[in-house]
């Protein structure tokens, strides 16, 4: 392996002075104070140098990460120049992943807004890249050597002995390093098992992709281009959704006392019971929240009167006395958005779902909720449940745009935004008919906000029941 330790004089003997000069003799000769996370940086003295070396000739190297341009002469050079390509090599393990940081050093003082900057991987990917048949022999055997260090069995040598340990929802969690770099490198076969059948997937994956950032493996590595593009993915949470983890872990919701908030309060049993007022008994956890959510929104109503009132008026001592919670009901359901953002949050703890408040309590300025299930990550804003009027549009049959998914999958996010909007066809459909009877009002409400949305593109079914009905929808639509 290459010494990762080499000590500044041992390359800086080799350099040429009137060209270059290190942070040693900066400090000795010059009594500028360099920061110990710049004792890396190799400066230049020659101003037409380091503008060849920053913008000469340039080839646009594509590496596994990104795109750079490095100049011709400064590869050759630190391949052919021996003080430079000891340069090169004591800084190609360091934990920053930077492999070259140049500075001009101009009229006796660093030029702060002149440098190159290249990453490992920069290089690698250059030397990888670069038609090695017309460089003389040493030049090349450096780069074979260069390349070596950037190779599978490079990094399992220096991974493997390694041991992480991670705490997961409160679990203790140990890998090995082997562990760790065969799970990277797992064949498509084992790793479309890992996908689709290993229990403990989304802890593994956790683990390799803190291992992949902690380690910067994709700054200092070579990897095929399947694994990288695997890598990809699971960045994206796109083969497995492992987001979740570590999330809403703590309730935050502990008042002056030291108790939970929600745990100060009781809500009354019937209007608990009607929460869960034709819930299937098929349904999921994660269905239920989104069950009651939707149901709530149907029930509730937001009280206007409560901005239009005094600050120290009853109304607003009433709303902001959480004790008063129990009162709601069917009958008495004004609500502000603090009230609606408690209630729910009564209501997934009751059901085992793990939630996190934001610390706004006692006001109406903006509380919020986030709640996780399995793979799920669900955000709801209380003042966004009042702008974009959920309590009206539960009512009004249209989809409630308050809660949505925080996932980054693609996949995640769509399976939660066809299972919110089941919700709301369910619950339509038990409004719509309720002991085999149909409710005309609600079904043409229905048919004429769709309508205005969707073009009544799925009402066949229920028009199909009405008699007299069509005419009263044909009356609206003259109106228009």
């Amino acid at each position: 392996m290459i010494n990762s330790k080499i000590d500044v004089e041992k390359y800086e003997k080799f350099l040429n002075h009137n060209e270059f000069i290190t942070h040693v003799r900066l400090v000795r000769d010059y009594q500028i104070r360099i920061p110990h996370e710049s004792q890396n940086t190799l400066y230049i003295k020659d101003e037409k140098l380091f503008d060849r070396y920053k913008n000469g000739t340039l080839r646009n190297v594509k590496t596994q990460i990104g795109e750079v341009s490095i100049s011709e002469e400064l590869a050759k050079d630190f391949i052919s120049n021996h003080g430079l390509f000891l340069y090169l090599l004591s800084n190609l393990y360091n934990n920053t992943a930077i492999a070259i940081d140049i500075r001009l050093f101009k009229n006796n003082e660093i030029d702060k807004t002149s440098y190159i900057r290249l990453r490992r991987i920069d290089i690698l990917t250059m030397y990888e890249q670069m038609d090695k048949s017309l460089l003389d022999p040493k030049s090349q055997m450096r780069i074979a050597f260069l390349l070596a260090s950037s190779q599978k069995e490079t990094l399992t040598k220096k991974y493997s002995e390694m041991e992480m340990e991670e705490i997961i929802d409160g679990d203790t969690y140990k890998f090995t390093g082997k562990e760790i770099i065969d799970l990277l490198f797992l064949s498509e076969e084992n790793y479309k098992e890992l996908i689709t059948n290993d229990k403990n997937k989304e802890i593994k994956v956790l683990f390799l992709m803190n291992f992949i950032e902690r380690n910067r493996i994709l700054e200092k590595y070579i990897l095929p281009n399947e694994i990288v593009e695997r890598i990809r993915r699971l960045k994206k949470y796109e083969d497995i959704d492992y987001e979740s983890l570590n999330e809403c872990l703590a309730p935050n919701d502990e008042n002056e006392e030291g108790l939970s908030i929600v745990d100060t309060f009781e809500l009354n049993p019937d209007f608990e019971d009607s929460l869960f007022e034709g819930l299937p008994r098929t349904y999921s956890v994660i269905e239920t929240a989104l069950f009651i959510y939707t149901k709530l929104c149907e029930i509730l109503v937001y009280d206007d009167e409560y901005y239009a009132s005094a600050k120290n008026s009853d109304i607003r001592k009433m709303h902001e006395n959480i004790t008063g919670l129990c009162e709601v009901s069917k009958d008495n359901n004004k609500v502000i958005n603090y009230e609606f953002i408690l209630i729910f949050a009564k209501m997934l703890k009751i059901i085992g779902i793990r939630y996190t408040l934001s610390n706004n309590f006692g006001s109406d300025s903006g509380i919020q909720l986030k709640f996780r299930y399995k793979e799920y990550l669900v955000s709801v804003d209380g003042i966004e449940v009042i702008v974009q009027n959920d309590l009206a549009r539960a009512k009004y049959m249209e989809n409630l745009t308050g809660m949505r998914s925080l996932n980054e999958s693609k996949m995640t996010v769509k399976k939660f935004d066809e299972m919110f909007k089941k919700e709301l066809k369910h619950i339509m459909g038990n409004q719509i008919i309720r002991n085999n009877i149909i409710n005309t009002k609600v079904l043409l409400r229905t048919i004429f906000i769709n309508a205005l949305t969707y073009k009544i593109h799925d009402s066949i079914l229920s028009i199909e029941y009405l008699s007299d009905g069509m005419e009263e929808l044909e009356n609206i639509q003259l109106k228009i």
